[in-house]
């Protein structure tokens, strides 16, 4: 792979994220619904899913055009 991680270290990554990645969402929800007050837990269950989409939406954008900010800073700015 030019200028990026081994093969060794992505499939570790992977392996991690897919290891811890899995169980996550499980502990989250009840953590919500239980930091929620009486009667609202429905909505503060929503609004956190809401919130986490948002992010899931927006990261892979966000990371293409920090790398493509650091690659024109990099190249002194030509194309």
């Amino acid at each position: 792979m030019a200028g990026g991680a081994s093969t060794p270290v992505l499939a570790a990554l992977a392996i991690w994220l897919g290891f811890f990645g899995f169980g996550w969402y499980g502990p989250w929800i009840a953590l919500v619904s239980e930091a929620a007050p009486p009667g609202q837990i429905g909505f503060m269950i929503g609004l956190a899913m809401a919130i986490n989409q948002l992010a899931v939406v927006t990261a892979p954008p966000i990371f293409g055009w920090l790398r493509i900010f650091r690659e024109l800073t990099s190249s002194g700015g030509a194309c």
